[in-house]
C-alpha cells in the first residue's frame, strides 16, 4: 500500500505543474496549493485514524473506510489530467488530497493485525523496503513516467492502488485476530501525555528525515552520480531494516533500545559527515548512517502501535500529523540551507532532530 501511495504522489508531482500551467495557474499559486494539501493531511489523518478505530470496535474491521478513501481517490485521480476540459480546477485536486488522507493511516493500522507485537518490526520491514524501492527508483523512472503521458500514467497508478487495496482486503479477511477488538473503557481512549509524545516523535522524525535526505545527502553525492547514490542509499536502508528486524529480539525493551541508540548513531554520523572531507571517513559514516536510518524507518511504526495498542489508528494518525507539521515547517524555514550554508549546519540540525527523537522515545 505504501508503495502504491508513493507512486500516485510521484505521478501527481511530475505532471501537476504542466496541468496547472494549462489552467493559467502560476508557480506561486501552485506552491500555496501544495501547502494547503499538507495542512489538510495534517488535520485529516488523526481524525480518520480515530474513525477507523471506532469502526474496528463496532464492526471488527477498518476496510470500509479504506475502500471509501481508495475509490474516491482513484476516481478523482483519473479526472486530474482532464482539469482543462472539465473546468473543475484546483478544487478537484484538493478533494483528491483529502481522499488520499482518508485511507492511508487506517491502512497502516492494519499492520497490528499482521503479527504479534514482538514480530511487528519484521512485518513492517517489508513496508519499509517497498517505500525504499520507490524512493530508490524514482530518479530512473521519472523520464519513463513522463513519456507515458498523463492519461496512461495516472491510469496505471490508479490501477496499482486498486490492486493493492484488493489484496489488502483479501489478506485482512484471512489474517488471525491478534488485537483486542473490545472498546476501551470510558476515558481510556487516549492520554494527552501519550498523544503529545506521539506528536513530538513525528516532529523529530520528520525533521530528521527532511534534513538528512534533502539537505545533507545531496551535498555528499557527486552531481554526476547522485541518482545512483540515492538509489543505493534507499536500497541499502531498506535491506538494513529487514536484516536488523530478523536478528534482534522483538521485546518492547529491545525495540526501544535499538531506536534510541540508532538516533544517537545517526547524530554522530551526521556530525562527522559535516566535518570530514576525505572520502574514506565519509564512506564509513555514510554506511553507518544508512543502517541507523534503516532501523528507525523500520521501527517507529511498531513503537507507535505499542504506545496505544487499542487505538492504533489514532496513534499512527497523530504521529503522522507530527511528521506532516515538520515537513510543512521545513518547506518554509529551510529551503536555502543547501546552497547558502556550510554542510555542518544542516548536518548539525539533522543530528539535533534525531537526538530529540531519541529523547522522546526514551521517555517511556
Amino acid at each position: 500500500m505504501q508503495a502504491a501511495i508513493a507512486l500516485m504522489w510521484l505521478v501527481y508531482r511530475l505532471y501537476i505543474g504542466n496541468l496547472l500551467n494549462q489552467l493559467g495557474v502560476g508557480a506561486a499559486v501552485a506552491l500555496v496549493l501544495f501547502r494547503v494539501e499538507d495542512l489538510l493531511t495534517i488535520a485529516i489523518e488523526p481524525i480518520c485514524g480515530g474513525i477507523s478505530d471506532r469502526l474496528r470496535f463496532s464492526l471488527g474491521v477498518r476496510m470500509p473506510l479504506i475502500w471509501a478513501g481508495v475509490l474516491a481517490a482513484v476516481g478523482l485521480f483519473m479526472l486530474i489530467p482532464t482539469l482543462r476540459l472539465t473546468g473543475l480546477g484546483v478544487g478537484l485536486i484538493l478533494l483528491w488530497a483529502i481522499a488520499m488522507a482518508v485511507f492511508r493511516v487506517p491502512a497502516v493500522a492494519l499492520l497490528a493485525n499482521c503479527a504479534d507485537p514482538q514480530k511487528l518490526p519484521q512485518a513492517n520491514s517489508w513496508l519499509t523496503l517497498s517505500s525504499a524501492v520507490v524512493g530508490g527508483v524514482r530518479p530512473w523512472v521519472t523520464s519513463l513516467i513522463l513519456g507515458l503521458g498523463a492519461p496512461v500514467a495516472f491510469g496505471l497508478a490508479s490501477l496499482s492502488l486498486l490492486s493493492v487495496a484488493g489484496y489488502l482486503s483479501w489478506a485482512d479477511q484471512r489474517s488471525p485476530l491478534l488485537v483486542d477488538n473490545s472498546e476501551p473503557k470510558s476515558g481510556a481512549w487516549w492520554s494527552p501525555l501519550v498523544l503529545a509524545q506521539l506528536l513530538a516523535m513525528g516532529l523529530g522524525f520528520g525533521w530528521g528525515v527532511r534534513l538528512t535526505l534533502a539537505q545533507v545527502l545531496p551535498r555528499l553525492l557527486p552531481e554526476n552520480s547522485s541518482a545512483l547514490g540515492f538509489s543505493l542509499f534507499f536500497g541499502a536502508m531498506g535491506l538494513a531494516g529487514i536484516a536488523i528486524a530478523k536478528i534482534t529480539p522483538g521485546s518492547k525493551e529491545s525495540q526501544g533500545f535499538w531506536l534510541v541508540w540508532s538516533t544517537v548513531a545517526a547524530a554522530i554520523c551526521l556530525i562527522n559527515l559535516g566535518l570530514w572531507l576525505e572520502w574514506l571517513p565519509r564512506l564509513f559514516f555514510g554506511l553507518l548512517l544508512t543502517i541507523s536510518l534503516g532501523i528507525l524507518f523500520n521501527g517507529m511504526i511498531p513503537w507507535v502501535i505499542g504506545l496505544m495498542p487499542q487505538t492504533v489508528g489514532l496513534a499512527i494518525g497523530v504521529y503522522s500529523a507530527g511528521i506532516g507539521i515538520a515537513n510543512f515547517g521545513a518547506n518554509w524555514l529551510i529551503p536555502n540551507l543547501v546552497t547558502e550554508w556550510q554542510l555542518i549546519v544542516p548536518s548539525g540540525l539533522a543530528a539535533l532532530s534525531w537526538l530529540v527523537l531519541g529523547l522522546v522515545v526514551g521517555m517511556r
